[in-house]
């Protein structure tokens, strides 16, 4: 999907916002990427920006100052089952038999990047794999996320020290990770809250939504007036990101 789309446009907005946010940015303090896509095409944009693809271990070394997170999984990852090696051509494990034992295999916590659809990668890595890509549901368990639990773990830790928080897109559905947000977000250090949909309307919905969820309105919230393009391309989020 991610070759196909770029293919075809050779461009994303996500590029222009990142180097907008690049540039007004001041002191070393991370920038947070959260999203709930699965999709490379965020990825992809990050490499124009020395953004270097690392281990899932080593996930956020791959930029100093920009750290990905993909809550609900990413199309090029994969997680190992518990079971025996899957080396010999015997006890191989193909696609069809995963998905006929698929309640009953059991997961563990160790991801590796890879795509689990190529039956090349799946016997390269000696045991069996599985994507990892989880299905969104409205309800708050631990088994809607699929991601490294380190993952996990460094964002609740970046995220008191959050100050701005830009939502795009994102209708603020997913019970789960609003209550990390609920958790973590220091509301007295968060300065502003943006929303952009797909026109003011969507936007003001999401944004009530959304502070409807968490318990309370940031003082300074804004909602763009037409789309993602116009926000980054036009210039209308220019004040939000540098201010």
């Amino acid at each position: 999907m991610t070759k196909h789309w770029l293919g075809r446009t050779r461009f994303t907005n996500y590029a222009p916002l990142i180097d907008k946010i690049m540039q007004f940015r001041t002191g070393g303090d991370p920038v947070c990427l959260v999203t709930f896509n699965y999709d490379l095409l965020l990825d992809r944009a990050l490499i124009s920006f020395g953004y270097n693809q690392q281990p899932l271990e080593r996930h956020f070394e791959a930029h100093p100052i920009l750290k990905l997170f993909k809550p609900h999984g990413s199309v090029n990852w994969a997680r190992f089952l518990d079971g025996p090696p899957n080396t010999s051509p015997s006890g191989r494990l193909n696609i069809e038999q995963l998905i006929e034992k698929a309640d009953t295999i059991k997961l563990t916590d160790e991801y590796l990047v890879a795509d689990p659809t190529n039956p090349h990668q799946m016997f390269e890595v000696g045991r069996p794999i599985v994507p990892a890509i989880a299905i969104p549901v409205q309800t708050k368990t631990e088994d809607t996320f699929e991601w490294p639990p380190r993952h996990r773990a460094y964002l609740e830790e970046l995220l008191p020290a959050v100050t701005k928080i830009l939502i795009v897109g994102w209708q603020a559905r997913e019970a789960h990770f609003l209550q990390m947000l609920r958790s973590a977000v220091s509301w007295r250090g968060l300065t502003h809250l943006f929303v952009v949909g797909k026109n003011a309307e969507d936007a003001r919905a999401i944004l009530n939504y959304f502070a409807g969820e968490l318990g309370r309105m940031p003082g300074n919230h804004s909602v763009a007036r037409e789309g993602f393009s116009q926000f980054v391309v036009g210039g209308e989020g220019d004040t939000f990101i540098g201010g």
